[in-house]
């Protein structure tokens, strides 16, 4: 389904049993959301969003190596809830705080993400 929820401003896709991140280097679908898994896409190299309701029950894809993906340089990384242990790559928070963060940005706004340590940010994104 896409659309808009309540109390957002981001369109959204909602996650399906067929819905992919293709995370194959090879693959022309590479770092992107894909319904159904394209031939080329090797599944041990995607991710099956449908497999991670919890985390991704609110989430938004961090722009990090999609608007012109360097095969790679990394893929399918995403602001989303947290779920049990570190994530592989993405930026995690609590529920209440992903809804928060929803009902806060503005993609005219065009919002980043600072991503970095105690010590200062190590990279700056923008979706």
């Amino acid at each position: 389904m896409r659309g808009r929820p309540a109390g957002t401003r981001f369109p959204y896709v909602r996650v399906t049993d067929r819905s992919w991140w293709c995370q194959d280097n090879a693959s022309r679908a590479y770092n992107r959301w894909v319904e159904g898994l394209p031939r080329d896409c090797r599944a041990g190299e995607s991710e099956h969003l449908a497999s991670y309701g919890t985390q991704y029950a609110y989430a938004l894809v961090i722009g990090f190596n999609y608007e012109r993906p360097v095969r790679g340089r990394g893929a399918g990384i995403f602001l989303h809830v947290n779920g049990r242990g570190a994530t592989a790559g993405c930026v995690s928070v609590p529920a209440g705080a992903m809804r928060a963060v929803l009902a806060w940005a503005d993609p005219a706004r065009r919002p980043h993400i600072a991503v970095g340590t105690r010590g200062g940010p190590t990279a700056i994104t923008a979706y």
